[in-house]
């Protein structure tokens, strides 16, 4: 591993020198290829493996719901976490939460290759790996304008970047979930996860310090790259409490939605666990391209609220469609079309919100922000279960697209209502 770290820090170092302007992104792509390798162990065992494990093992729909509100609730404590580490260099905290959720991957794997192991001992230790990355997402984006810079356009491309660090976890995490869990049950995924950290930690401390960027080099980065003029920004944009309640929604559709996926597939469709991790590499698909397509100069000219509720329209939109498939192949089109909009949402709003000046606040703002999504997944995932009994499969997924046009619908009427006071 040392020999590992010795050759990224001086790949990273060669790159910076032969061209200095490329310093800041050149540490952005170094923490995106660490994010998108701990994120694709996190899908392989938080959300696919110990969803097939809890179905199997602890009662069906409900099973899932307790699972995925075990995992969720540590992130209810992303808003004071990133307030405590708001004004500590960013590359420290980084580091330090790498460390000890590898070392808790390490931990959980030891547990489950244990004959009869605790469910709740299992739960327990995954909780304690996500309340460490409730520490780490929020320093993370609130840092990324430290090495991408601060420009609009780059930071809502250094953005879009991040947020596609999810697309691999979504395409392939399912598939490998899959195979690890049939071949060697709950051990299996366990296992990819501990390897995944292992190796985004060896990333993590390869990048270098923000203020390892010379002053000189921004400012020749600044001179030479001709500057693109940001979107305006409009009077009349929603306020930043109505955009997070939107988000807070967003997540509760996203948490209802995730608990009901599988059984969605298996009982309505009719169809396999195997049909299930294809459908939601379909959907990793769809946010693959949304990264892409959020991303383009004619999208980044639209301003930033307005891409806000394009967002919300289209997620809604594509989880009504969802709902009403009647096979495999149409849920799949309307997974990869709602994968475009799922993954707009949080990239507009973590650009609004880089737009505070203050980093301590910043950070304290993105956390709340990953609170409030812990928040809105928990309850959605606990109310999975109720709605299901109550409104059926389809109805539950039908309910969540209407919520997330409603508040799309919310977003236009007020800042219609700021446009005319």
């Amino acid at each position: 591993m040392a020999a590992v770290l010795r050759l990224l820090r001086g790949l990273v170092r060669d790159s910076t020198a032969r061209d200095p302007r490329s310093a800041g992104m050149v540490a952005v792509g170094v923490l995106c290829v660490a994010q998108t390798v701990a994120v694709w162990g996190e899908h392989v065992l938080f959300y696919n493996g110990l969803t097939f494990w809890a179905y199997d093992h602890l009662g069906g729909a409900r099973g899932v719901s307790m699972a995925l509100g075990a995992v969720t609730f540590p992130a209810l404590f992303s808003y004071p976490a990133g307030l405590l580490v708001g004004a500590l260099p960013p590359k420290l905290v980084l580091a330090v939460c790498a460390v000890i959720r590898a070392t808790l991957a390490f931990l959980l794997l030891a547990l489950v290759l244990r004959p009869g192991f605790s469910p709740l001992a299992i739960l327990g230790v995954a909780a304690s790996i996500l309340l460490v990355d409730s520490f780490f997402m929020p320093v993370l984006k609130a840092a990324l304008p430290g090495w991408s810079g601060t420009h609009e356009a780059r930071r809502a491309r250094a953005n879009a970047l991040l947020e596609a660090t999810d697309a691999p976890g979504f395409i392939l995490g399912p598939l490998f979930a899959v195979a690890f869990y049939h071949a060697r049950g709950i051990a299996g995924p366990a296992f990819a996860l501990a390897i995944s950290y292992a190796v985004a930690l060896v990333f993590v401390l390869a990048v270098p310090r923000p203020a390892a960027l010379m002053p000189s080099e921004t400012q020749a980065a600044a001179a030479t790259v001709e500057p693109v003029a940001p979107p305006p920004t409009l009077p009349n944009a929603p306020s930043v409490p109505l955009l997070i309640g939107a988000w807070t929604v967003g997540m509760f559709v996203l948490g209802l939605t995730q608990a009901l996926a599988l059984p969605f597939v298996l009982e309505v469709l009719h169809r396999s666990e195997h049909v299930y991790g294809v459908l939601a590499a379909v959907l990793g698909g769809g946010i693959t391209v949304g990264a892409v397509l959020w991303s383009l100069d004619p999208i980044l000219r639209v301003p930033t609220s307005r891409r806000f509720t394009l967002a919300l329209l289209f997620g809604g939109s594509a989880l009504i469609g969802g709902a009403l498939a009647v096979t495999a192949f149409w849920c799949g089109v309307a997974w990869f079309l709602g994968g475009i909009g799922l993954v707009g949402v949080p990239l507009t709003l973590t650009t609004l919100l880089q737009e505070e000046s203050a980093a301590r606040r910043r950070t304290g703002l993105l956390g709340l922000t990953h609170t409030t999504e812990a928040a809105g997944l928990l309850l959605g995932e606990l109310a999975a279960f109720w709605l299901q009994s109550r409104l059926g499969l389809r109805g539950a997924f039908g309910l969540g697209g209407v919520l997330l046009l409603f508040c799309a619908a919310g977003t236009v009427a007020q800042a219609r209502h700021r446009g005319r006071n």
